[in-house]
């Protein structure tokens, strides 16, 4: 997929979309593909009219999505095939939003560039792409936090007390992004930019107000109480690649995840475990636990368009075996992807098995 030329706000805006997508991949190009939308319209935090959510049937989708698209929307197969088709979505979705404001989000970035190459590939006007601007509310808070990479949206949610029991759903995540954008407008250093219109010039020196911790982390730095509301400042929505850090695969091999990381910073995981074995209760809850404690995103895909496995194991000594290795995990090792095993960060991360504890064999 080519990289798309999206403009990104430099300052933070009161009235907005919030996006988010759930993706298909198409089982011969691997392309990516929308399979549930979820658009909100807000004006200084409130929402304005209607919501849009719909989702996406794609006949040359991969079989375990066309079931999860029916399983999300809770439809039969018919009645999935019948409403989801592309062409009465991409025109609804395109009298909904108006690109003249602008699309935020978690990761925004990446699901309008899915967005707009469906649209560009699958039938559907053209939607000229420099015209249309997002932010990234996980931008905010790692600039806010001063943390070395986007921190994902279940952690902070979390984090700041709010429901995250429905996750990786396009709506509720777009309206668990919202409130965390709201929280975040709200904070003293923030709010007084807002209301100083002779703000133009990027800058960290703002004092941080104290936010809630968990173990050794922040979401937002504590720092001076007082903040000069006479500067200029603006808050910065880009900002630079993270330092790199280091992970250590099945091999003992270290595994650069700045390396492994794609264009928008995420690393593309793919999860396996071996037969016979105790798996980890809840796989989806593993990446966001390891995205928590790295501060990196792990993007779940499948075996071949990973640059990183994730073993789901209770023993880091058993996938040595060849006897014991799945046929995903064969494929990630014949193709020299590095594997890291949960084994090795279970107790770290408090993550349990179906039997409550880490354990081996």
């Amino acid at each position: 997929m080519q990289e798309m030329k999206l403009a990104k706000l430099q300052s933070l805006p009161s009235k907005y979309y919030m996006l988010d997508l759930e993706f298909a991949t198409h089982k011969k190009t691997r392309e990516h593909l929308p399979l549930e939308i979820g658009v909100v319209k807000y004006q200084n935090g409130r929402k304005v009219g209607k919501q849009f959510h719909r989702f996406v049937y794609w006949a040359d989708a991969e079989a375990d999505d066309i079931l999860r698209g029916m399983d999300y929307a809770n439809v039969t197969y018919k009645t999935y095939k019948k409403q989801g088709q592309w062409d009465k979505i991409v025109a609804d979705l395109l009298n909904f939003i108006d690109f003249s404001l602008p699309i935020g989000g978690w990761n925004v970035h990446g699901d309008l560039q899915v967005l707009l190459e469906a649209i560009k590939n699958h039938g559907g006007p053209l939607v000229d792409e420099k015209a249309v601007c997002c932010f990234e509310v996980d931008e905010l808070v790692s600039w806010l936090g001063e943390l070395p990479n986007k921190p994902s949206l279940r952690g902070v949610g979390r984090l700041l007390g709010f429901d995250v029991s429905n996750m990786h759903h396009a709506l509720s995540d777009v309206l668990l992004t919202a409130q965390v954008y709201d929280y975040l407008v709200a904070l003293p250093e923030i709010a007084s930019w807002k209301k100083d219109p002779t703000n133009t010039k990027s800058t960290k020196e703002a004092g941080r107000t104290k936010a809630t911790k968990k173990g050794n982390r922040q979401v937002t730095k504590s720092a001076n109480a007082t903040t000069n509301t006479n500067s200029s400042k603006q808050v910065p929505m880009v900002i630079d690649q993270p330092a790199d850090r280091h992970l250590v695969d099945l091999s003992e091999h270290p595994v650069s995840l700045k390396k492994l990381a794609q264009d928008d910073g995420s690393v593309p995981v793919a999860v396996v475990f071996n037969p016979k074995q105790a798996r980890i209760t809840n796989d989806q809850s593993v990446i966001d636990q390891l995205a928590n404690h790295y501060q990196h995103q792990f993007k779940r895909v499948s075996p071949k368009e990973a640059r990183l496995g994730l073993l789901l194991d209770t023993n880091s000594t058993v996938p040595r075996a060849a006897s014991k290795k799945s046929a995903q995990f064969r494929y990630l090792e014949e193709h020299q992807v590095p594997i890291l095993s949960v084994a090795n960060l279970a107790k770290e991360l408090n993550i349990k098995t179906e039997k409550g504890t880490p354990e081996s064999n």
